[in-house]
């Protein structure tokens, strides 16, 4: 039994009639309790309490007050309820929560509460002790505990302990036990202390010794197994208290693996939430197999809640157990006669016991020549999500041990960390990496690399196809967004595939998406060319000194062309292939190439009879703007009958090209260069020839340039020449009508100039320009007209030595050749001269080509009356009439004379003889009095064309002057011999 005094010292009272009132007091409690304590308690005691006056005597002191506890001999203060249990740091006392009653009985009680620090969401627990003596004797010591925080459970519930306990007053102990409940019921998901460890029953033992825990618990493995751990432990605050585990018995994980001799630690220190909670229990593992490609050489199995060091970030949680194994094994590399020891650490499933065992980086190199790995890692599996097996075979329904490795291999200027898993079988490579800015906005996603040298190929993961020996890439893929909007590119879901070299410098693309519709490549008046069923094709260089790549779109085109009255409509269908260039620093360069699928096309754009072959578009699109230029181009068959009625030569070889770009395009088929041989006759007649000829066909109608302006064509056909008519180089451009009949032709066609094969030249009347030649030629009915209206260039009147006059005429087919005849008049100043010419006459009989004979030349003659007014001075001023010829050499003039006839006379002087206007090109001899002298000495041929005009005005004849006897006389009245150009 324990012993106990109490006395009473110091007290402040005051006595009346009914008694004594104490309000203060030193109360000493003198105590065997406990042999750690001091033997005595003091207490300052002050409130109200009073002993009654019955009769002569004091009764008991009765009533209740407040205490606080102080020293005594010396001794540091001791309280009550240390006598009984020890606090825990931070716990607070409050001075108003220690009271001691007396009672009529002589009994005394003391009650004392402590509150413990906030815990977990807040919560503070309570404790309060309760001493009650009785006469002598300790009679009762006893405890209540509520809502003590230990910590949270995995799902956040607050685990607590509650509870009241009596001392053991028959051996000098105390211990206070009370059970540990969870928020959310027992046995619950929610009394998890971890994810895998569920607590089963527990407790706390509160002494004078602090407080201990203890509890049984199960980790989980599966949904239908679990095994038993014992925890044993000290608590000291609700963040700071630690466990110890053991196993209750040996693990059997199954397939012939045990753990056994679990031991370690479960522990909370002040931290912040997951992170506060640390697990780690080690032991022995018996019976895992690990293959036969490797050699196990120790196992260690570790349970914890940590991540491991390369593996912290978001999917590693810390508040679920993790089994991992470390282990020393000797694995055989590929190609390496002996085995290498490798320490790898294993991340095992607890629920299915599947494991990956990765090891550390070795210095060896392993896999084909063009694929060297570093870092080589051995990587062991149970029930791996992936692996690669032959194609035609399906993987082990209970997937067995893998033997594979990892390493690290560059690929187009990208790490890859790759897997090689290796077999009597073959060779198996597998693996991914980074993204692939490819530039120009391309992107290559999540890209994985394979390679096997199984014969018949593998798949990896189920559904990676891998074909034998060839080393592809594949993921997904981003386009630019303005690429997106001009091809119709979905924005998610696009796919590639990819070749890569043997160097792993360079790479084939091909990209798979489905745009919704048929895209308008280009869409204008007349034509559209449109693509569908396309994919994308991707040739890249991202080494060595010039990085870019070539890309490609490729899938079906269908070129429109819109119909009139005279053109029908029609659709040409077409492979398309896009090509897009990129360089580093500049923009995308998208170039288009399209073509015909069975090689040919019948009755095109509508035409009967009409045949491309070859047929080809190309166009360059402008990312920025969005606009492409579109031109065709096809080798061409035309219908039957119309080479002939066109009059093309034999053999020429007819061109599709058209532009696509303009507002109203324009489909040309051309024949012949630009200053090559004649390729046609339009006609068929001689008068019409060119070495450059374009067909032009008008759906909706163009615009057709004619070397020196543009012509609106109608809707339907027309043409444009290079070549000559007459003999005279000329460009035109003209509405035609074109059928098995014939030709159709009525146009005005103004020319720079027009020569008559180079004997008579034509100018526009005022000078400016060339003539107007009209053509209506209908070769069905063989109808060839033309009229001429201009003006004859006699000389040079540019330089001022020529005359301009103005003819109009026609030409006519008459048999073999073509006749001409031109009439009209100048009026013009030459020197001293007034000439008048008055009519002038052209005549000319051209041959049709090919039908030249020997008395079927070319034949050019030129006649006029010449009226001229001379100014002689003091011989007066005389009109006088003539005529004028042509000389020629080579179908070249080179020379014009005058000659008029007439009396000179003056009163004492008269000249009779001829005014002479001479024009050549070469230079004129000396003018002679008997008239012999201007002469035209010519230049070789090659001169003549870059020759000036000689002129020269001069009078011959003989001269009568009064009293003398007549003589020859000769005057040059203008003179210019003549110079080269």
């Amino acid at each position: 039994m324990q012993s106990a005094s109490v006395r009473l010292a110091g007290v402040t009272a005051r006595l009346t009639a009914d008694g004594l009132t104490v309000s203060r007091a030193r109360v000493t409690v003198n105590s065997t309790f406990s042999n750690e304590l001091t033997d005595a308690i003091g207490l300052d005691v002050s409130g109200e309490f009073t002993a009654p006056l019955r009769g002569d005597a004091l009764g008991a002191l009765v009533g209740s007050a407040t205490f606080e506890p102080v020293s005594v001999k010396g001794e540091p203060a001791v309280s009550p309820l240390a006598l009984v249990l020890a606090l825990p740091s931070g716990w607070d006392v409050p001075a108003d929560a220690a009271r001691i009653d007396f009672a009529e009985d002589l009994s005394v009680r003391l009650t004392q509460a402590a509150q413990a620090p906030p815990g977990p969401q807040g919560a503070r627990g309570t404790v309060v002790v309760t001493m009650d003596i009785a006469g002598d004797e300790v009679a009762r010591v006893s405890a209540t505990v509520a809502n003590l925080a230990l910590g949270e459970t995995s799902r956040g519930g607050l685990i607590t302990a509650s509870g009241t306990g009596s001392a053991n007053l028959e051996d000098d102990t105390y211990s206070l036990r009370l059970p540990i409940t969870c928020e959310g019921g027992w046995q619950a998901p929610e009394c998890e202390l971890l994810g895998g460890l569920r607590l089963g029953s527990a407790s706390i033992n509160w002494s004078t010794e602090g407080i201990a825990l203890a509890a049984t618990a199960a980790v989980s493995v599966g949904e239908s197994r679990a095994y038993g751990v014992t925890l044993e432990g000290g608590y000291r605050a609700t963040d700071d208290w630690e466990l110890s585990i053991a196993d209750s018995a040996p693990w059997d994980l199954g397939d012939g693996a045990v753990l056994r001799a679990l031991r370690g630690s479960i522990q909370s220190r002040p931290g912040e939430g997951d992170a506060s909670l640390t697990m780690s229990v080690t032991g022995t593992l018996d019976g895992l197999a690990l293959g036969d490609a490797v050699t196990v050489k120790s196992l260690t199995p570790t349970l914890t809640n940590a991540c491991p060091a390369d593996d912290t970030g978001p999917d590693c949680r810390l508040d679920e157990i993790k089994f991992f194994i470390t282990a020393e094994v000797e694995a055989l590399l590929p190609g390496n006669p002996r085995p290498t020891t490798f320490t790898a650490r294993a991340d095992v499933n607890l629920a299915t016991l599947d494991f990956v065992f990765t090891s550390g980086a070795s210095d060896l190199q392993i896999g084909p020549d063009e694929m060297q790995l570093t870092d080589v890692r051995v990587v062991i599996s149970r029930g791996a999500p992936t692996s690669c097996v032959p194609r035609g075979t399906k993987p082990a329904e209970e997937p067995g041990i893998t033997v594979r490795f990892a390493g690290t291999a560059r690929i187009l200027t990208k790490e890859y960390r790759l897997h090689v898993q290796s077999d009597a079988r073959g060779l198996c490579i597998w693996g991914s990496g980074e993204t692939i800015d490819i530039g120009g906005g391309l992107k290559a996603v999540t890209p994985r690399v394979s390679f096997t040298t199984f014969p018949a190929g593998a798949t990896v993961d189920g559904k990676d196809t891998i074909e034998a020996n060839r080393l592809i890439m594949n993921g997904g893929f981003v386009f630019p967004d303005t690429m997106k909007e001009r091809f119709g590119i979905p924005g998610r879901g696009v796919t590639f595939e990819a070749d890569i070299s043997e160097d792993l410098q360079e790479a084939h693309f091909t990209v798979a998406y489905n745009a919704d519709n048929d895209i308008d490549l280009y869409r204008g008046e007349g034509a559209a060319l449109t693509v569908g069923q396309l994919g994308f094709g991707l040739d890249v260089r991202l080494a060595g000194p010039a990085p870019g790549f070539d890309g490609y779109f490729f899938g079906t085109g269908t070129l429109e062309m819109e119909g009139s009255g005279v053109v029908p409509a029609s659709s040409t269908p077409l492979e398309v292939r896009i090509g897009v260039g990129y360089t580093v620093g500049t923009s995308l360069r998208i170039q288009l190439q399209a073509g015909i699928p069975s090689g040919q096309v019948n009755d095109a754009f509508g035409v009967r009879g009409l045949t491309l072959r070859r047929l080809s578009a190309s166009a360059a699109i402008d990312l920025v703007t969005g606009t492409p230029s579109v031109a065709l181009n096809a080798d061409v068959t035309l219908p039957d009958g119309w080479g002939s009625s066109i009059g093309l030569l034999p053999g020429s070889p007819v061109a599709l090209a058209a532009n696509l770009e303009l507002a109203r395009p324009c489909l040309e088929f051309r024949v012949g260069s630009d200053g090559g041989d004649p390729v046609v006759d339009l006609g068929g007649q001689g008068l019409v020839t060119g070495h450059y000829f374009r067909l032009v066909l008008a759906p909706v109608g163009c615009a057709v340039p004619d070397g020196r302006r543009i012509q609106q064509i109608p809707a339907g056909w027309a043409f444009a020449v290079q070549g000559s008519l007459l003999g005279s180089p000329f460009q035109a451009a003209a509405g035609l009508q074109i059928d098995s009949a014939g030709v159709r032709i009525d146009a005005v066609i103004e020319m720079d100039r027009l020569d008559l094969y180079g004997v008579v030249g034509f100018r526009s009347h005022e000078g400016i320009g060339g003539p107007q030649v009209t053509l209506d030629i209908d070769t069905g009915s063989d109808k060839f007209d033309v009229t001429i209206d201009g003006a004859i260039e006699i000389g040079d009147v540019k330089s001022g030595f020529g005359v301009l006059a103005s003819v109009k005429g026609d030409v006519k087919q008459l048999r073999d050749r073509f006749t001409v005849n031109l009439t009209g008049r100048s009026q013009a100043k030459l020197g001293p001269v007034d000439i008048a010419l008055d009519p002038i006459t052209v005549t000319a009989s051209i041959p049709v080509a090919g039908k030249e004979s020997a008395s079927n030349q070319l034949f050019v003659e030129m006649s006029t009356s010449v009226r001229v007014t001379l100014d002689l001075e003091k011989f007066g001023t005389y009109s006088i009439e003539g005529s004028g010829r042509l000389q020629m050499q080579d179908f070249v003039v080179t020379q014009l004379a005058l000659k008029a006839g007439g009396v000179f006379d003056a009163v004492v002087y008269k000249v009779r003889g001829s005014l002479a206007v001479d024009m050549c090109l070469g230079t004129l001899s000396e003018a002679l009095a008997d008239g012999s002298g201007s002469q035209c000495t010519l230049f070789p041929r090659a001169s003549l064309a870059s020759s000036s005009p000689a002129v020269r005005v001069s009078v011959t004849g003989t001269e009568y002057i009064v009293l003398k006897d007549p003589k020859p006389f000769a005057k040059v009245l203008y003179d210019r011999k003549g110079v080269l150009a």
